[in-house]
């Protein structure tokens, strides 16, 4: 059952490394050509969407993906309140998002973010969507079918419709429509490979472990995006969208390679490990 465990990890980790680096280099492909489409300020206003909706995403999922992974004894109950719970709140916060807009402008002197951020919020209820089905494939440490969905839906969502939009002149909303497409694609391949049911769940029982280990994980990551994303919301705010965009691609070359390397091997250690959470 050990060296079971062990093989199954060791090819989970081999499938999430061969994911990261196949979207490495595209990214990396794709970055180069859309910087010679598109102005260093639309690379920008995006970054500064990607702020507040990284504020938005922790309190949207509440850790229900990492609950789920974790909980020992999951039951259909358990899945069907990950699933309403990840729905309604993916609604609530892509409703939240088109109505406090222009707060994100007022934040970032920028009113030109507002519109980018009402299409982008729609990203909430995507991935609420998919968020059920995708931790029920790490759960099961299943990383070579998701290897393949991460890479296909990358390919298509960014190199196809996003450097497609960009080359028929669409500037910033190819970068929108590259990420939502991306998101959307792969939340449709994720539920074909761990399909579940379609069902809700209104009862307290259901939801009380899974908020109990969530929440913590939520307000951990809440604290940690603070620490790393001041810097982008100052540079925004006070030296603008150009100056940011500029900062946000060297940012993200030169992190790159090691968010990559340790997220890899952090996505499939932790479901690892919460198989034999009780093994001291």
């Amino acid at each position: 059952m050990e060296d079971s465990s062990t093989q199954k990890t060791i090819q989970g980790i081999k499938w999430s490394y061969i994911s990261t680096i196949a979207t490495a280099v595209m990214q990396v492909g794709y970055t180069a050509v859309m910087s010679r489409l598109l102005n260093p300020a639309d690379f920008g206003l995006v970054a500064m969407g990607g702020v507040v909706l990284r504020f938005g995403q922790y309190f949207a999922q509440m850790g229900m993906g990492s609950a789920v992974v974790q909980k020992k004894d999951l039951t259909q109950e358990n899945i069907s309140a990950a699933f309403t719970s990840s729905i309604f709140l993916g609604l609530i916060f892509s409703l939240l998002t088109i109505v406090l807009a222009p707060l994100g402008g007022y934040l970032f002197k920028n009113n030109d973010l507002i519109p980018v951020l009402r299409l982008m919020g729609l990203s909430f209820f995507i991935s609420g969507f998919s968020l059920t089905s995708l931790a029920l494939i790490r759960r099961s440490i299943e990383f070579k079918a998701l290897a393949f969905s991460e890479i296909f839906a990358f390919g298509v969502g960014y190199l196809v419709i996003g450097i497609g939009s960009a080359l028929s002149g669409q500037g910033v909303w190819s970068l929108v429509y590259a990420s939502l497409s991306q998101s959307t694609i792969l939340a449709g391949l994720t539920y074909l490979i761990r399909r579940h049911e379609l069902k809700l769940s209104f009862h307290w029982a259901d939801y009380k472990p899974l908020f109990s280990f969530g929440s913590k994980v939520s307000i951990i990551s809440f604290l940690e995006f603070l620490g790393g994303s001041l810097d982008t919301f100052l540079i925004g705010r006070y030296f603008g969208n150009e100056k940011l965009g500029f900062y946000n691609r060297a940012q993200m070359l030169i992190n790159l390679p090691l968010t990559y390397l340790i997220t890899s091997f952090s996505r499939v250690l932790f479901p690892s490990l919460s198989q034999m959470q009780d093994d001291q």
